[in-house]
């Protein structure tokens, strides 16, 4: 299968399609409920914390050496002609996650102890395209760094808030914008100690792991908890839903 890529026009219809979408409550009401009928798809969604956009192998720019990800774009969508219109962590995933510019989410700069008092983090208000996947009868998981929420006081207490400049903070589960399954952190920079929240875990229960951070989040840990979990969830409620499995790694080890 030969690599696909979306022209610019075709991905802006898609995106206007997407954004149009009818809001509901929140709840599997029974029109999200006969939309599973119509088979969408299951979705995977990656993408780097920090990485340029030459270094991919199957593009046949720069001299990188990625075979798994040029086995992996063989089998997805590819958009070659997306760029970021603000190359920074936070804002970058901050207008991946609203399709909305900076000044508009409010997330202007890194989410730090700094930026808190602004109100520099991802707005509860805010409607992603995951908001729109739960409605439309999704049941996601996300996986890796997040770091869309404000340090608040009292602080985490780990590495990246022990400076001046707090940069790590928990995501409450109001705040996931309709991810079901979690492992993740908000940032924490020691990457061959990451450390982790789960779905479940309150704020303080954070906990490490002795591993290369984009190792572990590859190994079939985590993809077995994504695969167990919300199956369980959804066999609780007697439901069947498409899925959508969202991660952010970051690429360097230290």
């Amino acid at each position: 299968m030969s690599t696909r890529q979306l022209p610019r026009r075709d991905f802006m219809k898609t995106t206007v399609a997407l954004s149009i979408l009818r809001p509901m409550d929140g709840s599997y009401s029974a029109e999200a409920k006969r939309d599973t009928q119509r088979k969408h798809p299951n979705l995977v969604v990656v993408f780097p914390d920090q990485m340029r956009g030459q270094a991919l192998g199957f593009l046949n720019e720069d001299p990188a050496v990625t075979p798994h990800l040029d086995r992996f774009a063989k089998e997805s969508l590819v958009l070659p002609k997306a760029v970021s219109n603000y190359s920074v962590c936070r804002p970058f995933r901050a207008m991946l996650m609203t399709g909305k510019y900076p000044h508009a989410n409010r997330v202007t700069s890194n989410c730090t102890s700094i930026t808190e008092p602004s109100g520099c983090e991802l707005q509860k208000s805010d409607r992603c395209w995951s908001d729109v996947l739960k409605d439309r009868g999704y049941s996601l998981g996300y996986v890796g760094k997040w770091h869309l929420d404000s340090p608040r006081s009292p602080y985490i207490e780990c590495k990246n808030n022990r400076a001046n400049t707090k940069w790590n903070e928990w995501c409450d589960p109001e705040r996931r914008h309709g991810f079901d399954y979690w492992y993740s952190y908000g940032t924490y920079d020691y990457h061959m100690t990451p450390m982790y929240w789960s779905t479940d875990s309150k704020r303080e229960a954070f906990h490490f792991v002795k591993q290369w951070g984009l190792e572990h989040e590859s190994t079939a840990y985590s993809i077995r908890s994504i695969s167990e979990e919300i199956p369980e969830v959804l066999r609780k409620q007697n439901l069947q839903r498409p899925a959508c499995a969202s991660q952010c790694r970051q690429e360097w080890k230290n």
